[in-house]
């Protein structure tokens, strides 16, 4: 749970510890979600930067993520 499945990234994730993860008080946006691949959704954690890259201009973040997912298949 520790890489973001969008940037592979540290996500900073805290579940698995004694204190509350930052993203329990964290909006994530349910298109930000649907975009998840899988068995991803509910087993990985996004960074904060692609919430805020994502909350900032959704198409553009899905634009790259189709890049990146393109670039590496």
């Amino acid at each position: 749970m520790n890489v973001c499945p969008f940037c592979y990234d540290g996500n900073a994730c805290a579940v698995a510890s004694d204190q509350a993860c930052w993203c329990f008080n964290e909006s994530i946006p349910t298109g930000l979600l649907d975009l998840l691949e899988g068995d991803d959704l509910n087993k990985k954690c996004v960074c904060q930067n692609c919430i805020a890259e994502y909350k900032k201009s959704p198409a553009k973040f899905e634009v790259k993520l189709r890049h990146n997912r393109n670039v590496s298949d």
